[in-house]
């Protein structure tokens, strides 16, 4: 009789009151110069595919720059001290690089940056990218993706890819340009003997990672680094790409689907996933003055891009609506 009360008890009072989340989504990215406005944009699309079961947990790495300060308030004011907001699975997390600097390894990898390749080290846009090559040593398992990035699908379905790891990956990148004519940024010049994974390498705006052993992660970027600092225009996804090149039993590819761009050639039947706006292809169409500005400052969309993207998918208009959306509004 007991048990049945207390039974009764646990069902109708206590647990309509306990969470059980059914997964865990880490989201990291790097917010530099003026690419405030599009991080809040890929958040807020984030957060309107999520699901309320599972627990996202938003880590942005910033330069700590005004400019990334301001437009970076809004969030700072939905999160407390600790990272919760108003809604329980939600969380977001502020860092600079430097606070991991405790860390041996990290710092062995920032001082060889500094004293090897110091215009990487100094320059925001390179110190940036860079810090997305540490990054996936301070977590076990997450996502890193680039701040011109819109979700169409809820993070989770991405991060339960890496269960699709087997015992040797660590990372999960989709191709720079599919099928199997030589294309895209690789065969546009000369690498000058730069390695790149496979017929047209890989894009690192959206990646996953499973890193097991931080340490000796973070030793074989080093070596890579030495080896072609002169020679990364792209930075982060050149070493990348040579890391891959090198290891290439780490590799796990990704869907096209989850890194869908205006070239990569992706004709997957998997509408959702991430749209990726390389080349500040949603730049071009941002609401906020001063981006219009100089976006038409810039350039002007190629033909190629007018006609294969913005003719056939809505998504640029769907950047706009999720930038519009405030954040009390989701």
């Amino acid at each position: 009789m007991h048990s049945t009360l207390y039974l009764a008890l646990f069902t109708c009072v206590i647990l309509p009151h306990v969470r059980v989340f059914a997964g865990n989504v880490v989201i990291c990215m790097t917010v530099c110069n003026d690419r405030g406005v599009e991080a809040i944009v890929s958040i807020k699309s984030a957060l309107l595919v999520s699901k309320p079961y599972n627990q996202y947990f938003f880590h942005i790495f910033t330069d700590e720059s005004e400019g990334v300060r301001q437009s970076l308030a809004p969030l700072r004011t939905l999160s407390k001290e600790t990272g919760e907001t108003k809604l329980n699975n939600i969380f977001f997390y502020f860092h600079t690089l430097q606070q991991h600097s405790n860390l041996t390894y990290v710092r062995n990898f920032v001082e060889t940056l500094r004293y090897e390749v110091p215009r990487l080290s100094v320059g925001r846009r390179y110190r940036c990218a860079m810090d997305k090559v540490v990054i996936p040593a301070l977590f076990q398992k997450l996502i890193v993706v680039d701040t011109d990035t819109l979700w169409l699908e809820d993070p989770y379905n991405l991060m339960k890819q890496i269960d699709d790891f087997n015992s040797e990956n660590t990372l999960g990148l989709a191709r720079e340009v599919e099928g199997k004519i030589r294309a895209g940024w690789y065969h546009k010049r000369d690498q000058r003997g730069r390695p790149f994974y496979g017929l047209n390498g890989l894009n690192s705006g959206v990646v996953i990672y499973r890193i097991d052993k931080p340490d000796s992660y973070l030793e074989h970027m080093k070596d890579l680094l030495v080896r072609y600092k002169d020679n990364m225009p792209t930075v982060d996804q050149d070493l990348i790409n040579a890391y891959a090149e090198k290891f290439p039993k780490q590799l796990h590819l990704l869907s096209c689907q989850w890194n869908r761009r205006h070239y990569s050639g992706c004709y997957s039947k998997q509408v959702a996933g991430i749209v990726h706006g390389t080349g500040r292809l949603f730049f071009k169409v941002s609401t906020n003055p001063t981006r219009k500005k100089q976006s038409r400052r810039n350039m002007e969309w190629p033909p190629r891009i007018r006609q294969s993207w913005v003719t056939r998918l809505p998504y640029l208009r769907a950047y706009q609506i999720v930038e519009a959306i405030p954040f009390h509004g989701l």
